[in-house]
């Protein structure tokens, strides 16, 4: 007997030739390579999904969430820091979904824009090592901002670069594309596609 998943998943074929065309912006800025996302919900096979803003950080305290979304907004005109997140490190979003075991490999559809830091692999960890340190609140966030202002950005350009720094990617579209890295159509499909890049 069906679940009513599987029922409802029926007839929802994957369209190859669909998918290169919807995501023929993204096909090209990644070169065969790969973006993780780390989630606590991800499709058993694929599916296209509607892009969200994030509603509040997860493991980084709001102060300085808020703190770096205005630098961002200041450099690059952009609170870059509430969008989704991927990065180019399988491993690294196997930690945000929760060392559930399995993650997404998304590919937005159409246009985007991406956002990295190549010298910060991640910003929850370098903020936990500043306190580590004994920065309180205040010296911390001024220390982060220092380091990110002296840092290395990408803004809609280089992707390969951002993917193969292993740091977080910060991306915003309208739609997207969610493959299950370890379901059927991302290994015999998806995989022998970026192969041919």
């Amino acid at each position: 007997m069906k679940t009513f998943k599987e029922f409802l998943s029926e007839g929802k074929d994957f369209d190859l030739e669909k998918f290169e065309s919807d995501c023929a912006f993204a096909l090209e800025q990644l070169e065969g390579q790969f973006l993780f996302h780390g989630s606590k919900s991800w499709p058993d096979d694929w599916d296209t999904r509607s892009w969200k803003p994030r509603s509040a950080p997860r493991n980084t305290p709001e102060a300085i969430h808020l703190a770096v979304n205005e630098f961002l907004e200041k450099k690059f005109h952009v609170p870059a820091r509430n969008w989704m997140f991927a990065s180019g490190d399988k491993s690294e979003a196997i930690v945000y979904s929760g060392n559930r075991g399995s993650v997404e490999v998304i590919y937005p559809i159409g246009k985007f824009q991406w956002l990295c830091c190549t010298d910060v692999r991640d910003l929850t960890g370098l903020w936990q090592r500043l306190v580590d340190k004994g920065f309180d609140l205040d010296d911390g966030k001024e220390e982060l901002l220092s380091v990110l202002e002296h840092s290395n950005w990408k803004f809609n350009r280089d992707l390969i670069g951002c993917v193969e720094s292993h740091c977080e990617i910060m991306f915003k579209c309208d739609r997207y594309y969610s493959f299950n890295y370890d379901g059927e159509t991302f290994k015999h499909e998806i995989r022998v596609a970026a192969q041919q890049l």
